[in-house]
């Protein structure tokens, strides 16, 4: 598997795979397109807060992550925060997930201290990965309000 950042050639490509996602059970609701593409123009403009991902096989893209920075006094560091991963129905429980965890963790091991990420609860087999790469259950609950 390759990994790589996006490029503008990418967009249509990268934004089906964002509506899958936000169409899937591992999220609580859709977003409108226009977010996904406001998130695309932020990362290609090459935002340090956020990176977009694509991961290949077969010489074709088959899945793409959003990662963002944050920082955690909690955590002593900088935290890499993978917001979204998502591959395609047929590279599914190939170890293409995990191999993306394991490359976000020794690619960024000399900046940040962390990775994070979250989950539905009811989503067992994202968790199933996650615990087996080393991820445990953080005891907060997330509130947001939007401004």
């Amino acid at each position: 598997m390759e990994i790589r950042e996006v490029e503008e050639q990418d967009r249509e490509c990268l934004l089906d795979m964002m509506e899958a996602f936000y169409h899937s059970e591992a999220v609580e609701k859709p977003i409108p397109r226009s977010y996904m593409e406001h998130t695309f123009d932020t990362a290609a403009s090459g935002s340090p807060f956020i990176r977009l991902y694509l991961m290949e096989e077969d010489g074709g893209i088959v899945g793409y992550s959003l990662v963002g920075f944050t920082y955690s006094n909690e955590a002593g560091g900088q935290v890499l925060w993978i917001q979204e991963l998502y591959l395609e129905e047929g590279y599914r429980g190939k170890g293409i997930g995990g191999s993306f965890l394991d490359r976000m963790a020794e690619l960024f091991q000399e900046q940040v201290v962390q990775l994070r990420l979250e989950l539905r609860e009811d989503n067992e087999k994202a968790r199933k990965l996650y615990s087996a790469k080393g991820f445990g259950k953080v005891l907060y609950e997330q509130l947001e309000r939007r401004i």
